[in-house]
């Protein structure tokens, strides 16, 4: 057995020079990288079922008793395995084909509020059932040299609040709807998730959804499209995706807006093409020119090849194969950033037979031994902010030692970084908190190295003294409350350290948009935009059963929405009116606040599909006041504002 294993990992060596020599990278053969190491809800990386218990299985019985179980495992898939349903897969678990032929057969893998999942080298086809792969409200979960065709719905659907997934290796083939990351519109719970990386995958001879990326972050590079006919990468409702260095070859709309070219509507997605081949293509190949910076939360560039070797390279090595029946992954993962642990333990997943491993560490690629130890964790000491360290584990096994893959890692700055609010921005003053309420703009940022806690300061003027300290927290985020509109706000995060010391941060501002308002009637669309509320237009037409003021409305995609407006007349009593569609089907509710007082809540049930009003008497305000309405849909009914009016008694 040891031998036989030798002989693979070998082969996985072979490759590796292979693919060096091609594309000058060493072949990431067993470690993800991509939104699926990044560190979240409460994982600092992604282990699967870790260096835990290991078993082999041959029949559907065994593969749901163990994929099922509660317990870290890992799970050797071999031969063929037939079923007629879905096996179900907790959190914690890696399921790896053993071979180059480990077939799962006419049944599919699901995952339901699941995290921490690893499936690799396997093929999953014919599937009776639904999708070959569906994973609905799960985190961290990589897909890896698998060979996904013949599904019922979907090869791969990452849907209902799911996050932080990368896709790697995978050949995807012959199929209608392929992948989807996020499985519609109007889902609140997708909302500031859905983050996903694809590449070095072979989408061949498909229709469409290679893959479909809403309300997310998606960074899909260095893949190969053959033959895809009606099109590959579709956007929608605020994606955001990256598509570089892929080789499109007879490919029908490489890029598609799914469902609105308008970019105020909240259906509209943004997608940036850099590097891109497109060879015997059509159709639209430059996207929007927008998406975001994958650097933000990951390295990438050591994988990234050019274009044009992309052909050779998937069509090669991607899909299932004797040499990818191991794991070799570390933590943190290769290519995290901002790693903040001062003197971190570095520990690393090994699937295979293993006596001892040579730890090699440096911050340069010619590394020095450091140790050799029996467990996989150590501890390189002590390390200095805003550094690159590269590492590997050597394997020693009964027939030799085996070399590791090449890992990096950056370390945070000294100081607090990557604020968010965004330094010198404007952003939203609210959003979306779950399906029926609002919050107002959160602070966040990155910690700095060695942080344990952060004291946090905001004001109106950039010189922040002790007046100013909000708090001091551990996590790397702070909700200061309602901030009012229309000011520029000054913040910054110290980072304290273990022995009491505190290192001041710099200093960055933010400054929240506001509409000052008076007596009569404000348009809905000319208000403060906050959460899932978007503008709606409503050309005049003939016959048309809708005519909103103005023509436009504005409509909440899902979730909550909030309208903001801030009183600039005298101190006044008024009555205050709001107008508002209610729809033909469905419930929606607006609630209504000066500043931070509830004054009224109308629910929308009468469905006449036609603009009702509802006006609020006796309504106190003073200069300076902020009137907001809080929308929220429950999907039926998107809870549409057409104006507020204000008379003054």
């Amino acid at each position: 057995m040891k031998s036989k294993l030798l002989t693979r990992i070998m082969l996985v060596s072979l490759l590796a020079l292979t693919l060096i020599g091609a594309s000058a990278f060493a072949f990431p053969v067993n470690s993800p990288v991509g939104f699926a190491t990044y560190p979240s809800l409460g994982m600092s990386g992604i282990t699967g079922g870790g260096n835990g218990e290991t078993v082999v299985v041959t029949n559907i019985a065994d593969l749901q008793k163990h994929a099922s179980s509660p317990e870290p495992l890992t799970i050797f898939v071999k031969g063929t395995i037939t079923g007629s349903r879905d096996v179900h897969v907790e959190s914690n678990k890696t399921i790896i084909g053993l071979g180059d032929d480990a077939t799962l057969k006419w049944f599919g893998l699901r995952a339901d509020g699941a995290h921490n999942i690893i499936i690799r080298n396997l093929t999953i086809t014919d599937v009776r059932t639904d999708d070959a792969i569906a994973l609905r409200d799960c985190h961290h979960v990589w897909i890896d040299h698998c060979d996904l065709h013949k599904a019922k719905d979907g090869l791969l659907d990452f849907t209902l609040g799911s996050d932080f997934i990368t896709v790697s290796w995978t050949i995807f083939r012959e199929h209608d709807k392929v992948s989807l990351i996020n499985s519609g519109t109007n889902h609140w719970e997708d909302h500031n998730k859905n983050r996903n990386t694809y590449y070095y995958n072979w989408f061949k001879d498909n229709v469409q959804r290679n893959p479909r990326v809403g309300y997310g972050l998606g960074h899909v590079f260095n893949n190969y499209y053959t033959n895809i006919t009606s099109y590959a990468i579709g956007t929608h409702t605020r994606a955001k995706v990256l598509a570089e260095n892929n080789y499109f070859f007879n490919t029908n709309n490489p890029f598609q807006q799914m469902y609105n070219h308008n970019d105020w509507e909240a259906n509209y997605g943004d997608l940036e093409s850099v590097g891109n081949i497109f060879e015997n293509s059509r159709g639209n190949t430059t996207g929007t020119g927008k998406s975001f910076d994958p650097s933000f939360y990951y390295d990438y560039d050591f994988i990234l090849s050019d274009a044009a070797a992309i052909p050779n390279l998937v069509s090669t090595y991607a899909g299932p194969g004797a040499a990818f029946e191991h794991l070799v992954i570390p933590v943190p993962g290769n290519g995290t950033v901002d790693l903040a642990v001062n003197e971190p333990e570095l520990t690393w997943v090994d699937t295979r037979e293993v006596e001892s491993w040579n730890v090699y560490f440096g911050t340069n690629t010619t590394l020095n031994r450091k140790a050799n130890v029996t467990e996989p964790v150590f501890n390189p000491g002590k390390l200095q902010p805003n550094t690159v360290y590269f590492w590997r584990v050597d394997a020693v096994t009964a027939d030799g030692e085996i070399k590791g893959e090449l890992w990096r890692f950056r370390t945070a700055p000294a100081l607090a970084s990557k604020p968010q609010p965004a330094n010198g921005s404007q952003p939203m003053p609210y959003d979306q908190a779950d399906a029926v309420s609002a919050k107002p703009l959160e602070l966040d940022w990155a910690a700095g190295l060695g942080a344990v806690a952060h004291d946090v300061y905001l004001g109106t003027t950039p010189e922040l003294d002790e007046n100013n300290l909000l708090g001091r927290v551990e996590e790397s985020s702070f909700a200061p409350g309602r901030l009012q509109l229309g000011e520029t706000y000054y913040w910054r995060v110290d980072t304290v350290l273990a022995d009491g010391t505190i290192v001041p941060g710099e200093t960055w501002s933010f400054e929240l948009p506001v509409l000052y308002i008076g007596a009569g009637r404000t348009e809905a669309e000319d208000m403060v935009i906050g959460g899932r509320y978007f503008k709606e237009h409503h050309p005049a037409s003939p016959g048309a059963y809708l005519v909103p003021s103005n023509y436009w409305l504005v409509k909440v995609e899902a979730g909550t929405g909030t309208l903001s407006a801030v009183w600039n007349d005298p101190d006044t009593v008024c009555d205050l009116t709001i107008a508002y569609l209610d729809q033909s089907s469905g419930r929606g509710v607006i609630t209504v606040y000066v500043n931070d007082e509830q004054v009224d809540r109308i629910v929308a049930t009468k469905n006449t599909n036609q603009i009702e009003t509802h006006t609020i008497e006796n309504v106190e305000l003073k200069t300076g006041d902020e009137i907001r309405v809080v929308g929220s849909s429950d999907q039926s009914m998107l809870t549409r504002i057409d104006y507020i009016e204000i008379a003054v008694k």
